[in-house]
């Protein structure tokens, strides 16, 4: 899998941010969430989820990306996010070689 990371609210609102443009029409669906509990870092809890991306491949046909997305929370807040491409559904949809 490829890795996209963004740590504090700043980089994790633009990467958010970026997304409609990237991807336009992109529609996001949680498969199958997790609640992780606490990490290493005491007071810091995980949670993650299994997400499909449902995108125009580069030839404009329906494809979906498959991706983890890892959020890490600090206060009630989203501290750190983590999100992991599977590399064969980025090659598949003309996103990567």
């Amino acid at each position: 899998m490829l890795a996209e990371t963004g740590a504090g609210r700043d980089e994790i609102e633009a990467f958010a941010s970026a997304l409609p443009r990237l991807v336009p029409g992109a529609q996001f669906v949680v498969v199958r969430p997790y609640s992780v509990g606490e990490p290493a870092v005491p007071g810091r809890p995980v949670t993650a989820a299994e997400v499909t991306i449902a995108v125009p491949a580069a030839d404009g046909t329906p494809c979906t990306v498959k991706a983890v997305v890892v959020l890490e929370t600090s206060a009630g807040l989203i501290s750190r996010e983590r999100v992991y491409y599977d590399a064969d559904s980025l090659v598949a949809c003309g996103w990567a070689r």
